[in-house]
């Protein structure tokens, strides 16, 4: 007797981790009919898709969950992915360049890569912290012109907040907690007066640039040695995704919104992450934020409904931020009698519990 093997082909699942999406989506109630945007695909996903609360709401916090780590150790990630290499028994953590502008009841972060720093200038402000520090047990290392890392002889006992989460806010409550936040509050302090008083930021103020005020102290933790989280494919554009996917050995894709998606070839988990709508919303940028969510349509969207309609993906899991996740897969898709919704009755929060 002749029996015929049906092989099942590998699940290919993709999750999409865009956060911020959310974010100025209660400004759309307040713009004429003409101004909001047609977004029929991202709609349509978001009404078909079972509704989840998660407890991950910003870009870096969704990194660490999505690898199965309890928090994000991105300075080791940057270090071991720009100086290729680790040492033992030394800890790292994020020093990057900042300017902060004084305000009268705060202070507001300002830049970081807008500074736009040379290499050469970034050696030379760094250069000057060391000799000032040289009996501290730490030393900074510039691995790029905006990337600059501290090397410490033992883990630091504080909790930071990533440089990207308050860029152009207010740092009045982001500063480092934790058991040693007094020691680095005063080394923070006794590098924004040596700064201060560095001729290269004498020099760039006169140019009309902005001078490098401080550093931003962030990243910290251990990375494990190996990941446990089985990804086979990361899409996305960004240093610590080229970091996660070269600590993990996972096949990696740079694209962006603004690209076409393509994943032909691939099966498996892939991650497709982007977070252009993060600094957008952080500014409260309405035009880039909805600029963003029309490439994030036509280019994203429109391309894993067809993949899911066409049995060529098995389901889609979107975490929009703001502890919002959707999970689409094909039957769902095909419920016909669920009401498209429009944005600003899917992503608020109080309906959406």
């Amino acid at each position: 007797m002749n029996f015929t093997h049906y092989i099942r082909r590998p699940d290919k699942s993709i999750t999409l981790f865009v956060p911020g999406l959310p974010g100025l989506v209660g400004e759309l109630k307040h713009l004429p009919e003409g101004d909001i945007p047609a977004l029929k695909n991202l709609q349509h996903f978001l009404s078909r898709a079972e509704k989840k609360l998660v407890d991950i709401s910003d870009w870096h916090a969704g990194l660490a969950a999505l690898f199965q780590l309890k928090k994000l150790p991105a300075a080791e990630l940057h270090y071991r992915r720009l100086a290729q290499t680790t040492g033992k028994n030394i800890f790292y953590m994020c020093a990057d360049p900042v300017y902060i502008q004084p305000d009268l009841n705060s202070a507001v972060l300002l830049a970081h890569e807008e500074l736009d720093l040379s290499l050469q200038n970034a050696h030379e402000l760094a250069a000057a912290i060391n000799a000032h520090f040289i009996d501290e047990s730490w030393s900074l290392d510039v691995l790029s012109p905006h990337r600059w890392l501290m090397k410490l002889k033992q883990a630091p006992a504080l909790e930071t907040t990533p440089l990207a989460q308050i860029l152009a806010q207010s740092i009045s409550h982001d500063l480092p907690q934790g058991d040693d936040s007094r020691y680095w509050q005063r080394i923070q302090n006794e590098i924004q007066m040596l700064l201060f008083a560095h001729p290269l930021n004498q020099q760039r103020e006169a140019q009309g640039k902005l001078p490098v005020n401080s550093l931003w102290l962030w990243g910290e933790g251990i990375l494990p040695e190996k990941a446990s989280a089985d990804w086979q494919s990361i899409f996305g554009r960004g240093a610590l995704l080229d970091a996660l996917a070269s600590w993990s050995a996972c096949h990696r894709r740079e694209i962006g919104i603004s690209d076409k998606l393509v994943i032909n070839g691939l099966a498996g988990k892939i991650l497709l992450a982007a977070d252009d709508f993060v600094l957008t919303a952080q500014r409260h940028d309405l035009s880039a934020w909805i600029k963003a969510l029309e490439q994030f349509e036509k280019n994203w969207m429109s391309v894993l409904l067809t993949l899911l309609a066409a049995g060529e993906l098995d389901s889609v899991v979107l975490i929009a931020g703001n502890d919002m996740q959707f999970r689409l897969n094909r039957k769902r898709l095909k419920r016909w009698w669920r009401q498209t919704k429009p944005l600003t009755e899917i992503l608020i929060n109080s309906s959406f519990k």
